[in-house]
């Protein structure tokens, strides 16, 4: 059986509960892994950053796709904002200059590649310290 992909934590709550004298925190995450088959539910964002990347470098495989990620996740991390933010702000990715984004999550996402672009999209917003380092900091 092939690993279909990493863990990601989706979601991740705490909270408190107050009781005579005792303070009980629970976190709750939820868990998928990553692939076909998981029961993987990307989010809103998730799916629009996706179609950014393989607007942007699908025709450079994997690794074109990984460097735009890392740019996005640079972006966002340095204006304090989403990746979904980043790639709908008017002139960022010459991709949306004359389409939506909805319209370009239309046209890749039945793509097979489209799966490789959502893993990346889960990565920037999940867990942006695996992503490789290809961008060199941009």
């Amino acid at each position: 059986m092939k690993n279909p992909g990493p863990a990601c934590v989706l979601y991740n709550e705490e909270f408190s509960l107050l009781g005579s004298n005792l303070v009980v925190k629970f976190i709750i995450y939820t868990i998928c892994l990553l692939g076909p088959g998981s029961g993987f539910a990307a989010t809103y964002g998730q799916k629009i950053v996706a179609a950014v990347l393989m607007a942007e470098a699908w025709s450079e495989g994997e690794t074109g796709m990984t460097a735009v990620a890392e740019v996005i996740r640079n972006r966002a991390d340095a204006a304090a904002c989403s990746p979904l933010a980043v790639v709908t702000a008017p002139g960022q990715f010459s991709c949306l200059n004359r389409t939506t984004s909805e319209a370009l999550y239309r046209k890749y996402s039945h793509l097979p590649e489209f799966a490789a672009a959502l893993k990346l999209a889960a990565l920037i917003y999940n867990e942006p310290e695996r992503l490789p380092g290809h961008a060199h900091g941009a």
